[in-house]
This record gives C-alpha cells, structure tokens and sequence, in this order.
C-alpha cells in the first residue's frame, strides 16, 4: 500500500494478506524465500477487523508498504489487546530488518512502545518499500485489525486517548468513593453492593482494553488473563445481591422457578 503526503491514520487490513500456520512450522525465513513463499496460500479479507475466532493456530498477517510521501516515520498497529503472541518483523527486499517477539504474555516493559495495544515503529524511506510481517497467536480470539499512523499523528492520539480513559476512570473513581461514604453513613448495603459491582465491571474493562497492563499488573500479565474470569464472578454476585437488597426480596424466582442456583454456579465457575 501507498504511504501518501496526506496519511495520518488509516486502517488497513483490508490491505494485508493473511496466512494460516495450523501447525505452527511456518518460519520467517520461508516466508523471505521467493520460491517457498509462492506456494503459501495467501487471502484477502474484507473486513476492517479480520476476526478469526477461537482457534489453536497461528495467523501471519503480511502488509508492503511503499512511501509516497517526504516523511519516513510511521507507527503500525495491530488494534486488538487481547493477543498471547505477537511476532513482528520488518524486511527490506528479502532480508530480515528487525524481529521483536511481545503479546501479552510479555511483561509491559517488553513492548517497543508504550501503549495499551501493540505498536510500531518503523521507518520508510522516500521512494523505498517496506514489508512487514506479524505472527500472532491466542487462547482468546484471534482479531486482527490493523492501522497505520505517522509518529506525529500516533502521539497525537496517544495523548487523546490517554485523556478520554483518564477521564472516564476519573468518574467511576468519584462515583465508588461517593457511595462508598453513603453506605458509612446511612449504613444501607445496597450502597456496598453497588460499590462492588461498579469497582469489579470496572476492574474488568481495564483487562479488556488493556490499560490495566500499563498501571497495575504491568509485570504479571498472567494477572490480565486470570482477573477477566474472576471478575466476572464478582460481578455476577454483586448483581444477584444489589437485586435482592434493592427490591427487598429474599428469594430470586421466575414465574415460580428460583434462578439464584444457574447465577451462583455461572459465578463459582468463573
């Protein structure tokens, strides 16, 4: 793809080719060997993010780059957190530039770039060509959607995005200390409750969207992994409590059937 004048963010997996490794014995020098690399079976997908669902292999995604413009800086994102394994290379006319091996089965002190999700750099020359390649892998689901920025846009939206999550945390922050100093006063559990279930939904986005591994777990990523299925837990009691408290009942039921046990296990087995 054309690296133009006026690029300063654009997705782009629609633009990259895609490779399934089921059994993982594809290697980066095969794919830099011209004569291996014509028998991979490449495809395209029409998606601006490819989602390959739950899957025990492994996905190449490969993306050429040609640079248009004056400027040679860029930054490529793979725009999905949640990856165990995210291999990236860069080439140059067949021959490997840079490999860094991350995901987040990595502590966050590994990542090129300090970001939620996993970034880039990489450098392009006026009038040259680039290709890079990824290798990622993942007992979650494999989603691989991909965009590329200048390095003045990506700090750009670094900074706006680093405001929005701030100021969104902020008002959960206010709103569990608020109702954490109701239920001191008025003494009223539904207070608690809600204070909990706010605090454990909170907890568990930050594991989804990947903001928790840059502030609290950022060296025990097995703690993003294991939180997620907790917190959902949590978050099922708390609820199943708050209910209760709020309509003063003792018992859940529906049309006579007692829906408290399917909630309790659906919690236990988180």
């Amino acid at each position: 793809m054309a690296l133009s004048t006026e690029l300063e963010s654009l997705g782009i997996s629609e633009k990259a080719d895609y490779l399934i490794d089921s059994k993982e014995q594809v290697s980066i020098e095969q794919l830099l060997d011209p004569a291996k690399n014509a028998k991979m079976e490449w495809f395209n997908v029409n998606s601006k993010a490819p989602n390959f669902g739950f899957t025990q292999a492994a996905y190449w995604a490969r993306i050429q780059f040609v640079n248009q413009s004056n400027n040679t800086n860029f930054v490529i994102q793979l725009e999905y957190p949640l990856m165990d394994q995210v291999d990236f290379y860069i080439a140059n006319q067949g021959e490997l530039e840079r490999f860094h091996q991350g995901g987040d089965s990595f502590i966050f002190a590994n990542r090129i770039l300090e970001d939620r999700l996993f970034s880039y750099p990489i450098t392009v020359p006026e009038n040259e060509s680039r290709t890079v390649y990824f290798k990622v892998r993942s007992t979650d689901t494999v989603i691989m959607p991909f965009r590329v920025y200048t390095r003045e846009a990506y700090e750009h939206h670094v900074k706006s995005e680093n405001f929005i999550f701030g100021g969104y945390y902020g008002a959960i922050l206010i709103i569990l200390i608020y109702n954490s100093f109701l239920f001191f006063v008025l003494r009223d559990k539904s207070q608690l409750y809600y204070v909990l279930l706010i605090g454990s939904y909170a907890t568990m986005e930050l594991s989804l969207n990947g903001v928790g591994s840059i502030y609290f777990w950022d060296e025990s990523p097995e703690i993003a992994k294991r939180i997620r299925p907790f917190m959902l837990g949590v978050l099922t009691i708390t609820m199943l409590w708050l209910t209760k408290a709020l309509l003063d009942i003792k018992r859940l039921e529906f049309k006579g059937i007692g829906i408290e046990a399917p909630l309790w296990l659906i919690a236990i087995v988180a």
